[in-house]
């Protein structure tokens, strides 16, 4: 039998005793607004309850930021914690029940009760609130309660639920949450939500923006200094289609005779007071690059800069024409930033002007520039590559783009790396891929790890790509026109006969000519077996089914991932391999690591490694972050400033080129001690700036980014260690190995093994 006693009725009168009124959070007082007119105590009564932060919060809404959070989100299990782990910007998001509570300032709720029996939901409704009707498929009606209790059901349905059911029915988790808030008994809120969120993570590639506007809340409550990145949500209403699908029926809009016209002329009234945040398209302020700057940086208007007042960084611009490039791509050994970039920092500090790629340049060592630089992709920089790289990879190709285009060919490639797909499909293909290489290996006989990283690389992408089988005629042939193409992507653009330039675009033509072939013969396949889900089984598949791209856009996009997926993959791996070789503790270590996970699974009558088995690769993680750090595969990018920007009392002109040096924040001894050895241990129990691993080293993780940043962060960095590290994992159980001949990596700037890492192997006992 229920006891308690409804908290909202028609006798509530206007005294403001219990009412919310923090002034940094918007409680609702509609009492002054026409259209609110016998919902008074509905929006009173809400301002009292416990869950009134969390309805009406409202940071500012990125989407990208959101978007990002679900596509990499997967569930996991942390000392016996469900937990969600995400990735926005290149930070870790951690989201447990404790997180929901902590943010939404949801208070003591950890109670257990989530849903409580049909029959009792039934009662209150039927004997409390005059519903008059059954609950079909466990669902009520909200179209048979009463104008009032409609609002609330509506508000905690669009504001709180996981607005997974139909718009018209709240289901049993909604109206146990409705019947607890009116009777004040005790209901696990956080937990509601908590469950719809890991819902949504196992949701496959059907993830949609939910709950946006607490993953915002809490990815600002995790990392307050991250630069916000993407475009805002400007129209996150009730009937916005990016917040749910379910929300693009139109239901609500056409005027439904379930739901009266009162409720979309209430909306106004709950825009004015925080429920929905209005779609305001006029609003210039909501683009306003000051929104996204740091303490350091200032944006004047376009014309507030004469030339006469620039305050440029100090530099030297060269020659006329070259400026000092021939200089900056001097070779150089991959672990020292150069003699170029070393005597420019000395002489000139961390921020400096130059004159590189025919174009006046800001270089920048700085880390906070290079941070601010990325995360305002679209804003205030964008990519802007030399020509000869589009020119070659393609118009389309990720690598080039920018804007709205590049946003949508980067959803794809995430939407098909996503978390789950890496645990039950790719892991295998990895590990399978990694022996085939491995075992392909003669005792005592020397052979180029470079090239055999290439291949392991080459074969996973390709069969990843257009499920290409390794060691087929088909494939080797695409492999040794890749070859020709990759050696034209890193040579001077002379497109004269004879030229490396020259011959890769022939091979480009031959490749795209394959890439081509494979899509029809997908085409036809597709049109034969009806879509069945063996067509999704590579991207060639999954785009032509889940996208509308042209073919010239497909056929960009499947050699830019080909080319991006590859080659700084098969670098990183040669890296290591070199690392290691001359640091025998650190692979003693890691056999000692991967030993035990053989010895489980031997235990355990298992095989193939699991997802599970990878997560255990902690001292693993470390060499492949510290190989990452002191390689730098990736030495800088290429930008351009699309407004005047001010940074640190410095002037950055509109048009101007920007290059953010990664490499040279990752062997800066202002954030990493001894810099230019290489030492894992130094990333053990590291935090955003820390002491620790043997010998006290400083390790900056915040100022780490081998995969860039931002909103072109690589979307590929879960697979790129997820190869490393069963590489690794099979490398140090299966072989020991020795350089045949002195050799190390080059930076021209592209990074390089002149004589192509020559090493011999031996089994182990």
């Amino acid at each position: 039998m229920l006891k308690g006693k409804i908290h909202l009725n028609s006798q509530v009168t206007s005294s403001a005793d219990g009412y919310f009124s923090n002034a940094d959070e918007v409680s609702f007082s509609a009492d002054n607004h026409p259209k609110a007119h016998g919902f008074r105590e509905t929006l009173r009564f809400l301002n009292r309850s416990n869950l009134v932060f969390a309805l009406t919060a409202r940071p500012t809404l990125y989407r990208q930021m959101i978007n990002e959070f679900w596509i990499t989100s997967v569930e996991e299990v942390q000392n016996d914690i469900r937990t969600i782990v995400g990735t926005v910007g290149g930070q870790q998001v951690v989201i447990t029940e404790q997180t929901v509570r902590n943010v939404l300032q949801l208070g003591n709720d950890e109670c257990d009760i989530t849903e409580l029996p049909d029959d009792e939901i039934l009662d209150f409704f039927q004997n409390f609130l005059g519903y008059t009707c059954e609950m079909p498929r466990r669902q009520i009606l909200k179209g048979k309660l009463g104008p009032k209790w409609k609002l609330l059901a509506h508000i905690l349905q669009h504001c709180i639920s996981n607005r997974r059911s139909g718009w018209f029915e709240l289901p049993l988790g909604t109206t146990s949450m409705f019947m607890s808030l009116l009777m004040s008994t005790p209901f696990n809120f956080t937990r509601t939500i908590f469950n719809g969120m890991t819902a949504n993570v196992n949701a496959g590639n059907k993830k949609f923006l939910m709950y946006p506007r607490f993953i915002q809340l809490i990815i600002n409550h995790q990392h307050p200094d991250m630069q916000p990145f993407g475009e805002k949500i400007h129209g996150l209403k009730h009937h916005d289609h990016l917040t749910c699908p379910a929300m693009n029926r139109g239901k609500f809009e056409g005027g439904d005779a379930e739901f009266p016209q009162i409720f979309f002329d209430l909306q106004d009234a709950l825009i004015e007071q925080g429920m929905f945040v209005a779609d305001n398209e006029d609003d210039d302020s909501s683009t306003s690059p000051s929104d996204h700057i740091d303490s350091d940086a200032d944006v004047p208007s376009s014309d507030s800069i004469g030339v006469s007042t620039l305050n440029l960084p100090p530099g030297n611009m060269g020659w006329p024409f070259i400026g000092e490039t021939i200089g900056y791509l001097r070779p150089y050994s991959a672990t020292t930033i150069g003699s170029f970039m070393e005597q420019h920092i000395s002489r000139f500090g961390k921020i400096y002007k130059s004159n590189l790629f025919g174009e006046p340049t800001v270089v920048s060592a700085d880390p906070g520039l290079n941070k601010y630089i990325l995360q305002n992709e679209g804003r205030l920089f964008e990519c802007c590559y030399p020509r000869s790289i589009g020119g070659i990879l393609g118009k389309w190709s990720m690598l080039v783009l920018v804007g709205d285009m590049h946003r949508d060919m980067r959803l794809i490639s995430l939407n098909f790396l996503t978390n789950a797909r890496l645990k039950t499909q790719l892991l295998k293909e990895v590990e399978k891929n990694t022996l085939w290489v491995l075992d392909s290996w003669k005792e005592n006989s020397p052979f180029c790890a470079q090239d055999e990283a290439k291949k392991f690389t080459f074969n996973l992408m390709a069969k990843h790509i257009m499920s290409l089988d390794p060691g087929e005629p088909e494939t080797e042939q695409l492999k040794k026109e890749y070859v020709t193409f990759m050696k034209g992507v890193v040579s001077l653009p002379l497109n004269f006969p004879g030229t490396a330039y020259r011959k890769a675009l022939k091979s480009r033509s031959t490749i795209l000519k394959f890439i081509e072939m494979k899509m029809e013969e997908r085409i036809k396949q597709m049109d034969k077996v009806n879509g069945l889900e063996k067509i999704e089984d590579d991207l060639l598949g999954w785009v032509l089914k889940n996208s509308n791209l042209s073919k010239e856009q497909i056929l960009d996009l499947v050699l830019s991932l080909l080319f991006a997926g590859h080659e700084t993959s098969s670098v990183s791996i040669a890296l290591a391999i070199y690392f290691l070789e001359a640091c025998p503790t650190a692979v003693h270590q890691l056999r000692e690591e991967h030993e035990e996970i053989a010895k489980t699974k031997a235990r355990l009558g298992e095989k193939d490694l699991n997802w599970d088995d990878y997560k255990k690769m902690e001292f693993t993680q470390c060499v492949i972050n510290e190989t990452l750090r002191f390689g730098n595969v990736v030495r800088f990018l290429h930008r351009k400033a699309i407004k005047d920007v001010r940074y640190k009392g410095y002037d950055i002109p509109c048009g101007w080129k920007v290059l953010p040096v990664i490499a040279a924040v990752h062997l800066d001894p202002t954030y990493f001690d001894q810099p230019h050895l290489f030492n894992p241990w130094r990333w053990q129990h590291t935090c955003v700036t820390t002491s620790s691993g043997s010998g006290g080293t400083l390790t900056s993780t915040n100022n780490f980014m081998p995969f860039g940043g931002g909103p072109r962060l690589c979307t590929g960095s879960e697979l790129a260690k997820l190869e490393m590290a069963i590489f690794i994992h099979h490398l140090v159980l299966k072989y020991h190995w020795k350089l045949v001949h002195s050799d190390q990596a080059f930076a021209y700037p592209y990074l390089d093994f002149p004589k192509g890492l020559p090493i011999k192997i031996h089994h182990r006992q």
